[in-house]
């Protein structure tokens, strides 16, 4: 029932969102966590919050592999 976004729609979107080098983000829901790296090329710190276990893992190590120092991917609940 989810569906990445198209790069260039992200890209669009997180253009609009104008992060500054000193924002911290909540990247919630970020699957691969590819969005999550995008963000921390710009934020001082991204942390991504996924539900699916699995996605957390290898986004997680995704993180790791990458050596985003700024960037973390934690598994949790994202309703309210």
């Amino acid at each position: 029932g989810r569906t990445l976004l198209a790069p260039m729609v992200l890209a669009r979107m997180i253009d609009a969102l104008d992060i500054g080098s000193n924002a911290r983000v909540l990247d919630v829901a970020p699957v691969t966590g590819y969005s999550t790296a995008v963000m921390a090329q710009l934020a001082q710190s991204v942390v991504g919050l996924e539900a699916d276990n699995g996605f957390a893992g290898a986004a997680g190590k995704m993180m790791q592999a990458l050596q985003l120092q700024n960037a973390q991917i934690i598994h949790g609940p994202i309703s309210m």
